[in-house]
């Protein structure tokens, strides 16, 4: 986007509800409204990003991130990774007809989610100048097709989505995404085997023994390659897994060690999970062990 210039109306220190909230949370309010922001209040966010230029644990970021959008009223899609702050055209409105047009251009930085809806239906607090211009920008292409699932969807709702996405297929079984190749190395087309085989080579892991065609980890598989055809972000998956304890069974909980399987990480809400760093393994503090006893993630199944 051209500029990375950004209001911030000064009531907000009066505001009843930031006020709700604690100075570390303040702060990361005011980082979300100034840093990862975009011109249009509906955008990518990384909780990761956010952990380093904040210098927060990744645990400690997440539950001040989730108080801040539940006062706030600010709508979070873990799945897709995208934030929507429905009051950003109060504080932010175009100034013209050109300007929206222009504005509406950062959606083209947006993976499919179920807010692109609730943007297209908010225009409570935009001109009636510029109103007629962004209804007509919904019927040009927006929102994307094909929304993302809403990460809270019943198992019943994630079988639906997986039959449904794992049907564009290339004659090999490589999930497509519009007709595009998804790349590996080389620009070779990434295979669930290959997959696979990258996952049992990570030690600690339940390896996976049998892999049935459309059935429990390949389905998993097939829909994950339809988002993410790119070998990078399956790298940083398989990375993030291999560097915890306690997804890798090195760390004894109440239970003893847990040893993650593929088809679990592959999972809406663990995957989610995992990538915002929610079982990252925590530094220990200088003579201070951890026995079984030591707090452990609450595991999703």
């Amino acid at each position: 986007m051209a500029s990375r210039y950004r209001k911030i109306d000064p009531r907000i220190w009066t505001d009843e509800k930031f006020r709700q909230l604690t100075g570390e949370e303040q702060r990361i309010a005011l980082y979300v409204l100034t840093a990862q922001s975009n011109r249009i209040g509906l955008f990518s966010f990384s909780p990761g990003k956010a952990c380093e230029d904040l210098s927060a644990s990744p645990q400690a970021f997440r539950r001040a991130f989730e108080t801040v959008c539940r006062v706030l009223k600010w709508e979070w899609d873990p799945e897709a990774r995208v934030l929507y702050l429905p009051t950003w055209w109060k504080y932010n409105p175009p100034e013209s007809v050109n300007n929206l047009v222009g504005n509406l251009k950062d959606l083209d930085d947006l993976p499919a989610t179920p807010l692109l809806k609730r943007f297209a239906a908010n225009t409570v607090y935009l001109s009636d100048s510029v109103k007629q211009t962004f209804a007509q920008a919904f019927t040009k292409g927006y929102p994307h097709p094909s929304p993302s699932p809403s990460p809270q969807a019943s198992p019943t709702q994630e079988q639906k989505q997986e039959q449904e996405q794992d049907s564009p297929l290339s004659p090999q079984g490589a999930a497509r995404t519009d007709g595009a190749d998804g790349n590996g190395a080389n620009g070779a087309v990434l295979e669930p085997e290959d997959l696979v085989k990258t996952w049992n080579s990570i030690a600690g892991v339940k390896r996976v023994q049998n892999l049935i065609p459309r059935q429990g980890v390949h389905r998993r598989l097939l829909v994950r390659l339809k988002d993410h055809p790119d070998q990078a972000w399956w790298d940083r998956l398989f990375d993030t897994v291999r560097a915890s304890d306690w997804l890798c069974g090195r760390t004894n909980g109440r239970s003893g060690p847990f040893h993650v399987t593929l088809e679990w990480a592959l999972g809406p809400e663990n995957l989610t999970k995992i990538l915002q760093g929610d079982y990252a393994t925590a530094p220990k503090k200088p003579g201070k062990t951890y026995g079984d006893d030591f707090w452990h993630p609450k595991l999703v199944t």
